[in-house]
């Protein structure tokens, strides 16, 4: 079975990818969150007591 490819118009396809544009920023935004979150836990002297004295 053979399909036919349709040639991409430019100007649509441009405007499609402006759409989504906000993907990157928020992995970025995600990122950073759960890197703060982890040294906040695992790094950081008074993230987590061992003991509540």
């Amino acid at each position: 079975m053979e399909t036919r490819q349709q040639p991409i118009d430019e100007s649509t396809h441009n405007e499609d990818l402006a759409e989504t544009s906000w993907g990157p920023w928020l992995f970025r935004l995600v990122l950073l969150a759960t890197l703060v979150f982890f040294w906040w836990l695992l790094i950081y002297d008074h993230g987590v007591a061992s003991t509540h004295a």
